[in-house]
């Protein structure tokens, strides 16, 4: 993701966000990697 973000259509992503949803907003695993997720894509 931090090379080409729009590579395949930006799977990498929505497959993370799937575990996410899978995994449950409160686990600890999610909110750390929605932590680095986003400061992948916003920094």
């Amino acid at each position: 993701m931090k090379r080409d973000r729009t590579f395949e259509d930006d799977g990498a992503r929505r497959e993370l966000l799937q575990f996410f949803d899978v995994w449950g907003p409160m686990d600890p695993a999610t909110l750390s990697a929605r932590r680095k997720l986003s400061s992948i894509l916003f920094s």
